[in-house]
Order: C-alpha cells, then structure tokens, then sequence
C-alpha cells in the first residue's frame, strides 16, 4: 500500500534530519504548539506522524535532556514531567491518530509511536526501547504503552533487553497493523 493512497490526514512531521528527529527543545516546543492547534482544528478527521529524512525519532535529544544536570531532583522531575506531557499530548487528541514508523523510532520516540493509535510501518522500521542500556528509567509511559501493544512477555522482554524489531518482527508481535510505502 502507498501511504497516500491509504490515509488522508493532517500530518505532524519530526523535521530534525540531522539528529533522526531527536526531540530537542525546540522540536518538544513546536509539537506542544502543534498538538495544542490541532485540539482546536475544526473538521480535522486524522493526524499522520511521520518523520523527515531516513528515520521516525532518534528519542530524547540527551545532549538537551543533560542540560541542568546540576539542578536538583525536584527541578529536574518537573522537567522532565512537562517534557513527558508535552510528547504524550498526542493522546489526547479527539480523532484517529497514525504513526508511520519508517527507520528507527527509539526510546521516547518509540513512546510517541506507541502513543498514537495505529502504528503502521516501512520496509526500514526500525523499534526498540533500550532505557535499560543507557543507564535510564523507561519514561514516557513506555511501560504501559508497550505493554497494552505488545502484552506483558514481551513487553518485558524489550525493556529489559533493549533489542531491536524490524517492520515484519513488529507487525508480528502487533506493535504495528501495516506496512506501507
């Protein structure tokens, strides 16, 4: 199937190509505003994500998510709360949302993924969520989100591993319904 010809949506595109859509500040700012436009959109009947260039989302940009390390717990819990709600807002949105998952989505944007309604992917898909590795908690609801796509084993599975799902391993395991070109 040609994406186009399967889907007529509004579409949010990740557009930081030379970081595979690392979600920076500036990215988490312009989802927060687009995500806020959209609630208000009248006639609105989908929303397709999709990222720019040969990947969804790289996840959480560390070098910005790093920045104020020397403040304390409670400055960066709030931080990293608003980042979280800014991200998720996609959820709340009230009609049928797409991710189209072509390249990697990694870690927090895995959870972007997860968050929308439908994940369909491309040949390159690309899946993992490897907070375990890097030292982190899986934030952004990634623990319920992967549980309620995938079930509980190999949810699990995935977080504590960190291994990686190709486009045929996630439609298999029902992380995506899809493949698209």
């Amino acid at each position: 199937h040609n994406l186009s010809d399967v889907i007529d949506a509004c579409q949010v595109v990740l557009a930081n190509p030379a970081q595979r859509n690392a979600m920076s500040g500036a990215m988490t700012r312009a989802w927060a505003g687009a995500m806020a436009q959209l609630r208000e959109q009248p006639g609105l009947r989908a929303v397709l994500v999709r990222g720019e260039g040969g990947a969804f989302c790289a996840g959480g940009d560390l070098g910005w998510l790093a920045e104020g390390g020397a403040d304390g717990v409670e400055v960066l819990s709030r931080r990293m709360s608003a980042f979280y709600a800014d991200w998720l807002s996609i959820a709340q949105l009230a009609v049928p949302t797409v991710a189209f998952v072509e390249g990697p989505a990694i870690g927090a944007g895995a959870a972007v993924a997860l968050a929308c309604d439908i994940r369909w992917v491309g040949q390159s898909a690309r899946f993992s969520v490897p907070f375990t590795r890097l030292g982190l908690h899986a934030g952004m609801g990634t623990t319920f989100l992967l549980t309620q796509a995938a079930g509980p084993a190999l949810a699990r599975d995935l977080l504590l591993t960190g291994r990686s799902l190709d486009a045929s391993q996630m439609l298999a395991a029902g992380i995506a319904t899809r493949q698209v070109t």
